[in-house]
């Protein structure tokens, strides 16, 4: 490259200005670019102008969108003490929703109000009572806690039998979860039933004795059987060392809704604290297992 007179070529001069150009250029940006974080969005983006939402409550059946279902609502806010619903909460509320519905079974959801408020629609599950049939094998046993023709076979001293229970449920309905009872004839013949697949849990103060004698009770929770689907259940009795355990079964279920227990709390079984029944309608199966 030639040079000028005093050493300097032109391109190292127009090089010299290109970089102080670019090096200007780049802080100009640093000063004039906010960082993200700087950003202040404009007036009423990212916030709501008002402090209330409206809502309304309203239900469907949750097999069938488009059958409407009369509910009353219980609410609580941000944790607060419930009190009917209504139609203005603040916005970002928290609420607590108990459902409740003549038939269906009553449950508890949540929402937050958005800004603005909206519609809250409830999807509640319609609720029956699944059919019930206990087997000794093959045999259908009678639904009857007084012997009749279908009995159970003597367990004999020290012996043991399984038997099935089979749950049918109905289509587009719950039977919820539930507690089943199984009250034997005698504690001191008569060894803790058990069922398949199933832990046993503590007797409900619901779950009274039938047995005059004083029965042996045992609990358990079977999952709800939604639709028309059906489930098995091995149900084992035995009687303890040289002893009979013999004479009527009773098979009591109680199905779980949702309710208001005394504390104030929404909670879901068969009962509140203070052992008040607030299960759905209970129904059984009952045999008769003989003696000899």
């Amino acid at each position: 490259m030639k040079m000028n007179k005093k050493g300097v070529g032109p391109g190292i001069i127009v090089l010299i200005v290109i970089g102080i150009l670019v090096v200007g250029f780049l802080g100009f940006m640093a000063v004039s670019t906010p960082s993200p974080e700087s950003i202040t969005p404009p007036a009423g983006v990212g916030t709501c102008p008002d402090s209330t939402g409206t809502v309304s409550f309203s239900a469907v059946d949750a097999a069938s969108k488009s059958t409407s279902v009369t509910t009353s609502q219980e609410v609580k806010v941000d944790g607060g003490t419930s009190s009917a619903s209504t139609t203005s909460y603040a916005v970002g509320a928290e609420l607590e929703i108990l459902w409740n519905a003549s038939s269906y079974e009553d449950m508890i959801t949540t929402y937050t109000v958005p800004c603005g408020g909206g519609p809250i629609v409830g999807e509640i599950e319609d609720y029956a009572d699944a059919t019930v049939t206990i087997r000794e094998d093959n045999t259908l046993l009678t639904n009857n806690i007084n012997g009749l023709s279908s009995n159970a076979s003597a367990l004999g001293s020290g012996g043991s039998e399984t038997y099935q229970i089979k749950m049918k449920g109905s289509d587009k309905d719950t039977s919820s979860s539930t507690i089943v009872v199984v009250e034997q004839n005698s504690t001191t013949a008569c060894k803790a039933a058990e069922i398949s697949g199933l832990d046993d849990i503590a007797i409900p103060s619901v779950a009274a004795i039938t047995n005059t004698a004083g029965g042996k009770l045992t609990a358990f929770k079977i999952p709800a059987i939604d639709g028309n689907i059906i489930e098995y259940y091995d149900l084992t009795l035995a009687a303890k060392s040289g002893k009979v355990c013999c004479g009527g079964v009773y098979v009591t279920f109680y199905p779980e809704q949702a309710f208001e227990d005394i504390d104030g709390t929404f909670a879901t079984g068969v009962e509140d604290s203070d052992g008040t029944a607030k299960h759905q309608t209970s129904h059984d199966y009952d045999f008769y297992i003989d003696c000899a």
